[in-house]
């Protein structure tokens, strides 16, 4: 007896291959690295966002309380200037930027061997501690050993945040993820710095108190709220090896021709968006704006971004994201140039909505890039040198840029456009580097 003929054949799948006749065999298909435009799919930005995991909801819902307690770096440069005087801005900015810069060259390594709660966790409640201690700081020496504190505290556990964000979702959500991520920390930081305006204005002390207590906050949401299954130590062997790990990672990032075209990139870029919490409060005082209107305006930074960023990037994830990243910079670089030409809060609450605009074309983009840069393996250390150029621009960008403003507000806004105009230029060359498939490195060959 013959079998019935097949009734509508259907073309075999993509990853299924002929071996014989009649018998096929399953292939896994070759990974492509997402990095360009991506490939137009059946459902929408929007029922990507809504169908995120709940860690990626739980991680939101704690940064959103973190960051309305966001206080001390908006007001850190004024507070210094107002107890300590000038002449301490600079050893101040350049402590907390020593701090993190140390955090972000062990951030990586602890979360990939460590577990990515245990640096969660450690971060938060360290930075609790550190940001209350700071209000009672009553010298110099003390301000800056805290600030330093305060910058290891708050750096150390981002890496291994931005990991267990990444590895909570198919590459596909990422853009949806990182979305909401950065939906709740400007939904918080809308609120967060025009409280502390109004709040310094009667205690710098309850800054300072409102942050810490927040970081208390992020921590027992993470505490909670994170699976159980990071609550495990992962490796402390490895984690001992860190000197001959960071020298393993520094090698394999240099063999991502893409990745060392991005840090350099965003390392100027970087360079410049400190000066958007330290020398603009200088700026917008000389203008003769209070404290309570620099509040406000920088509470519209992330107003704006709750209000637009998620439209924006459902729209610009259609785009090539090297050019997203340098249009952002660009406009970045432009609103700061035009800032010391400035006067009065309404100019520079427009000034505010075009760097804004710029932030929010850059920085998502540029955090997809480098999760997706990465390994499994190594991801969280990309993270950390990612992070890394975030922080070596907060050792060198506070303090230049304060002394540079002193010197000439002209050149400290020219110098920001040509630096924005660097960058950009290396980001939209980053398709010709990353765009196509490339061997990602790995520490194992």
């Amino acid at each position: 007896m013959n079998p019935p003929p097949p009734i509508s054949p259907d073309p075999p799948p993509e990853d299924l291959v002929p071996l014989a006749e009649g018998v096929m065999v399953e292939v896994p298909a070759a990974p492509v690295p997402d990095f360009g435009v991506p490939p137009p799919e059946a459902d929408s930005f929007w029922h990507g966002l809504r169908a995120l995991p709940r860690v990626v909801w739980v991680v939101a819902a704690g940064l959103f309380i973190n960051r309305i307690g966001t206080m001390i770096w908006p007001l850190l440069t004024v507070y210094v200037e107002t107890h300590f005087g000038s002449s301490a801005t600079g050893p101040v900015l350049v402590s907390l930027g020593l701090g993190s810069l140390a955090a972000s060259l062990l951030a990586g390594h602890a979360a990939d061997t460590l577990g990515r709660k245990v640096c969660v966790l450690t971060s938060s409640f360290t930075a609790g501690v550190a940001a209350l201690a700071l209000s009672q700081a009553q010298n110099l020496p003390a301000m800056m050993a805290l600030t330093a504190a305060l910058g290891f505290a708050t750096s150390i556990g981002w890496p291994g945040l931005n990991a267990l964000v990444a590895e909570s979702v198919p590459v596909s959500r990422r853009p949806q993820a990182v979305a909401l991520s950065r939906l709740a920390v400007n939904l918080g930081f809308a609120f967060g710095p025009s409280l502390a305006g109004w709040l310094a204005a009667s205690s710098f002390f309850l800054v300072f108190f409102c942050d810490s207590l927040t970081w208390f906050l992020f921590g027992l949401i993470a505490l909670v709220g994170i699976p159980a299954k990071e609550v495990v130590v992962r490796d402390w062997g490895r984690f001992r090896q860190v000197l001959p790990s960071l020298a393993e990672s520094f090698r394999a990032a240099r063999a991502d021709r893409g990745l060392v075209r991005f840090l350099s990139s965003q390392l100027l870029a970087t360079l410049i968006f400190t000066q958007f919490g330290t020398t603009f409060s200088l700026v917008m005082r000389d203008a003769g704006c209070s404290l309570e209107q620099y509040g406000l305006v920088m509470g519209l930074n992330g107003l704006v971004i709750v209000l637009f960023e998620m439209p924006l990037t459902a729209y610009a994830v259609r785009h090539h994201l090297g050019h997203r990243v340098a249009v952002g910079m660009l406009l970045f670089g432009l609103a700061l140039c035009a800032a010391p030409f400035t006067r009065g809060v309404g100019g520079f609450a427009v000034l505010m909505f075009v760097l804004t605009v710029g932030e929010m074309l850059w920085i998502p983009a540029a955090s997809l890039y480098v999760t997706n840069a990465a390994s499994d393996e190594l991801r969280g250390r990309y993270q950390g040198l990612s992070g890394f150029t975030w922080s070596l621009s907060g050792v060198l960008g506070p303090a230049g840029g304060v002394m540079l403003y002193h010197a000439s507000p002209v050149v400290w806004g020219g110098s920001a456009l040509v630096l924005a105009c660097l960058g950009a230029a290396l980001a939209a060359g980053l398709r010709d580097a990353a765009g196509v498939p490339l061997r990602r490195p790995s520490l194992t060959r």
